[in-house]
């Protein structure tokens, strides 16, 4: 059957603009190369935040990326996506998640200047690259191969978004990166631990200044003098917790008296004991602090103890 006239030559043109069609999306998706998902975990390990500890970086791990290939010579493009679905460029973060108090992210500021989250590879053109992760598709750049690259990890304590304490195990994408099929060719995983208590001695680290004494005021080994109270803090954010400290000194020491190691006074050391009751604490050995303690209590102190027959003043 012969058609002949305009109508003919309206029909042919579609046909072969379908063709075409056809033909570009075919070749375009035959650049990606099927590959295992690569999962890159980077494992902070135990993660310790407690109440009294401001916003900033409390642990920093690097990974390094082992190579992949993702797609033939024509080059294959890679879409980084964020764990919230959006699209990472070099102006935005990843939208960190955050785990109540603790803030796990990939962290923008990193301990070189190489950037938080550094791809080496080879493109379409043969040409090496290294690249932030975030631009990896910069100018719709075809990739054949990641060869490697590195990537930095962060935990922050913050106290934004939700006032409860984080405490155990956690594994969250940070991101992933996308080939042009759909298929997820790369990801980046943080895990660890976060391990939150609920008390913190402000004062860990304590110097007390005893008053002067005559060495009359001690009668015999044994006698004691000069009871100082030892000043210390605490921050609590559970009033019905059970709350221990415990003490160490950077002297000798022999059993629960404190003997100085040098200076002009002998015969005299020092003991730490109940405020109240005046009964020695062990050095080392846990001690009850009452649970509704939020600041500054005076249950310990230290005084001087007699500890040879002659005492000797410097």
């Amino acid at each position: 059957m012969v058609i002949s006239g305009r109508g003919a030559r309206q029909a042919l043109l579609k046909v072969v603009a379908a063709s075409v069609v056809i033909m570009v999306t075919g070749a375009a998706n035959a650049a990606c190369l099927p590959v295992t998902l690569q999962e890159h975990v980077i494992d902070m390990g135990d993660v310790v935040y407690t109440p009294g500890l401001p916003t900033l970086r409390v642990k920093d791990v690097r990974k390094e990326y082992n190579a992949l290939v993702v797609g033939d010579e024509a080059g294959c493009l890679l879409t980084p996506v964020a764990l919230n679905g959006v699209v990472l460029t070099n102006s935005t973060t990843n939208g960190a998640p955050v785990l109540r108090r603790l803030n796990v992210h990939l962290n923008p500021i990193a301990a070189s200047t190489s950037g938080w989250d550094q791809i080496t590879g080879t493109d379409s053109n043969g040409n090496i690259f290294t690249t932030d992760a975030r631009i990896i598709n910069l100018n719709n750049r075809l990739i054949r191969e990641i060869t490697g690259g590195h990537g930095f990890s962060s935990v922050v304590a913050t106290s934004i978004r939700n006032p409860l304490p984080f405490s155990g195990s956690f594994r969250m994408p940070i991101y992933e990166l996308l080939n042009e099929n759909g298929q997820v060719v790369w990801r980046v995983v943080i895990s660890g631990t976060g391990r939150y208590i609920p008390i913190l001695l402000t004062t860990d680290n304590v110097n007390v200044t005893l008053p002067n004494i005559s060495s009359t005021d001690l009668q015999g080994p044994g006698s004691v003098a000069g009871r100082t109270v030892i000043p210390l803090s605490i921050i609590s954010e559970n009033v019905v917790s059970q709350n221990f400290i415990s003490f160490d000194a950077n002297t000798v020491t022999s059993g629960n008296i404190i003997i100085p190691d040098h200076g002009a006074d002998t015969g005299v050391g020092f003991q730490i004991v109940n405020t109240s009751s005046g009964t020695p604490v062990q050095l080392g050995q846990p001690q009850l602090v009452p649970g509704n303690i939020n600041g500054v209590f005076d249950n310990f102190s230290v005084q001087y103890i007699q500890v040879a027959d002659s005492v000797n003043g410097g």
